[in-house]
Formats: C-alpha cells, structure tokens, sequence
C-alpha cells in the first residue's frame, strides 16, 4: 500500500522513502524528468517531482487535478474543498498548469497610481469605461487558505507531533508560494513572511527585512507597489484610532498599523475573536500593505485565520475542540476549508483519512441532524451534545 513505482521498473514503499533521505534523494534525481506512479490505485496514478526552491531538495508531488484521484488513505489524496472551490475551477480563478504551478486571481490591485497634475477636467472620451461584467475574483481570506492548502498544512498524521514547528511551516508557506502564480508573478515576489527568529542572528534577520520590504514595496522601475505581509499575531495594541499588531518570530521593529474601524469590521465579517493571552489558539493574519516607513506597515485590507497550536484552520470552537481531540487520539485528518471565507456548516469539518479506502466526512451543526445519515458519515450535534460521539475506529486497530 502506498509504493511508488518509478520509470526503471523500481519501487519502494513511501515509507522507505521518507525515512532514507539521501538515498531518496538519488532515485529522486535520476528520475527527475519522469513519472513515477502512486499505486494507491490498482492503474496508477502519475506523480512527479519537484525542487524545493529554498534547499535545491526533491520530493514526490501530485499532478495537477489529480487530488480526489487517490485512494482516501493515500498521503496524497487532496479532496475538493466545498462547492465554491468547484465553482471557482470551473470559473477559471484557480488553475493548475502543467508544471506544478497554480493561477490564483485575487481581488487586489498591487500597483499605486501616483497623483498627476490635471490642467482640465478629462473629456468623456478619455474617462475609463464601466466594466458590465467584471470577471470575479477572491479575496484574501481566500488566499490564505489556499496558501496553506497548497503548503498542505491542513493535512496531519500522529507522525508530525512535536515535528511541525515554526520552521517547518515557514518552509512549507515559502514553497507553497513559489508556485501560486498572482498578477502574472509568483506570489513569494508579492508577499513578505517573517523568518524563524534566532536571537544570536537577531541583526542579520533585521537586516533581511528591511531589504525584502523595501524591494516588495518597490517595482524593478522605482514606482511604489502594494505587497502582503502574512504571519502569526503575537501583541495587539489599541488606540482611540488604530490598532498595532505584532508578529511572532518577529522583533518589535516589525509591526503592522491598521485604522481601529477596519480591524474591528473584518473581525466581525468572519466571525473571529483575538484568542486571551493564555488561550491554546493562535492568530494568523495577512495584510495588503499600502505603505511603509522603515518596518512599520500600514494597512487597510487584511484577512484573518485561527489555527491550533499545530497550525491547523480551525473556524468555531467545536472544530478547535475535536481538531485537539484528533490529535490527541493519535489519528489522520484533512482539514476541510472554505476558498469563499468561512466553512459552511453544510460541509464536513474534517475527513478522516485512516479509517478505509474512501475517508469518512465529520460534521458539526448547531442544528438538527438529518432524518437519515449514510453509514459513512459522521455527526456531532453541539446543541444537543457537550461532547462528540464515539469516532469510526481507524483501519490499523480492527480486529480481522
């Protein structure tokens, strides 16, 4: 279960594979070019192999639309996320190219016009012409999710506990923004992250920031730009005016200043709250920035996403509970997002991925349960029931 069948007749299991790097990494390279089959399916499913930009590493990767063609249990099984996903492929606004890389068409415009001097009124026929029907765009709650869809932080196996620290994650985003094209460029060239912070490096990280902000906020011209900043909030600071927010991994250089009205509104919009000081949830945000001075950032638009302390998406307490509860019971899990905003609550939570051949969907409503529930499914009603009913037991701990 799980091998990997390459161009020479070889295969190996992916365990092998994950557990001997070196040796991985020379099978890897001598069938770069190749690809190689999951056969998570009794066909196949083509693979193939891409680079890490950061390290020059190769690892196996799925080919584009080829996700839900996986067997559930497979690593490399990626569900469609909801109807708005589907809606949004078919629409065009996200397409995966041949290469490995992916087209995401945001609802941001990057470039600033610089006021002009204007002697008289400009005649009707130099005025721009309405748009009847504009081509629809997502926006950047979308795109943060996406981000981590692609960077698969929403997937978790028991053997990632204690392993998917900062670093990893930081990697995983970097990479994943490689290869999601925005605007005609790769969204790294457009998106700052903070660094994993070390204090004996503590200047030459500050250093790199300025620098990255500086040549995020600037085209190769000289005009001044819009870029993203996204990272995990550590420290909120309040006025009668604004708010200053902080980020992990981050000096107290590092801040992001936005007007007071337009925090409180997007928090209201997706329903979030900044989790107390002791609370075992974390705040992630990213931020359109308009301008800067030095690394202080000023911003108007920003999206804002609640994760565990595993850096998983979580939308609503329920999820935040079971998602803790998963992990804690050792098991495999997809965690189901929403490209449009906020999961409905007419669709999984979360899918169990070690159970059977096709993974089991995990539901949590407020409201009533359906009259009749298929035998695959699985449902916790928070209104009726403090606690979640009994999971579907993994594969590995049957009895045969």
């Amino acid at each position: 279960m799980g091998d990997i069948l390459f161009a020479d007749g070889r295969r190996y299991s992916r365990e092998w594979l994950d557990t001997h790097e070196a040796e991985a990494q020379e099978v890897f390279r001598a069938h770069k070019h190749t690809y190689p089959l999951c056969l998570c399916q009794r066909d196949g499913v083509p693979m193939h192999i891409r680079e890490l930009s950061r390290t020059g590493k190769l690892y196996l990767a799925r080919m584009p639309m080829t996700g839900p063609m996986h067997r559930g249990d497979c690593p490399s099984y990626e569900p469609i996320h909801g109807k708005a996903e589907e809606q949004a492929r078919e629409a065009g606004l996200i397409e995966e190219l041949g290469d490995g890389r992916v087209v995401f068409k945001v609802d941001v415009g990057f470039n600033i016009r610089e006021p002009a001097a204007v002697s008289s009124p400009p005649s009707p026929a130099e005025l721009p012409q309405m748009v009847q029907n504009p081509q629809p765009r997502l926006g950047l709650l979308a795109m943060m999710q996406f981000l981590w869809e692609q960077a698969e932080l929403h997937h978790w196996h028991p053997k990632m506990e204690g392993r998917r620290r900062y670093k990893q994650v930081y990697d995983r985003l970097t990479e994943a923004a490689s290869r999601i094209l925005v605007k005609g460029v790769p969204l790294r060239q457009r998106l700052y992250i903070p660094e994993p912070f070390y204090k004996e490096q503590a200047n030459e990280i500050m250093m790199r920031r300025l620098e990255a902000i500086s040549r995020l906020g600037r085209s190769s011209a000289g005009k001044r730009r819009r870029f993203l900043v996204m990272g995990q909030l550590r420290e909120l600071e309040e006025s009668s005016e604004n708010v200053r927010l902080r980020f992990a991994q981050a000096g107290n250089d590092l801040s992001v200043v936005m007007p007071r009205s337009a925090w409180e509104r997007m928090l209201k919009r997706w329903g979030v709250k900044v989790p107390e000081e002791d609370s075992d949830l974390g705040l992630w945000g990213m931020f359109l920035i308009e301008h800067f001075k030095g690394a202080t950032l000023h911003s108007r638009a920003a999206a804002v996403m609640q994760t565990t302390a595993h850096y998983i998406p979580v939308f609503r307490p329920a999820e935040a509970s079971l998602a803790y509860g998963l992990v804690d019971s050792r098991r495999r899990f997809i965690k189901m997002l929403a490209i449009d905003g906020r999961p409905s609550e007419n669709g999984p939570a979360f899918l169990l991925t070690d159970v059977a051949e096709k993974p089991v969907p995990l539901y949590i409503s407020n409201r009533e349960l359906p009259a009749e529930t298929a035998v695959d499914e699985w449902y916790w009603h928070t209104d009726r029931d403090d606690m979640w009913p009994p999971l579907p037991v993994p594969q590995s701990r049957r009895s045969h």
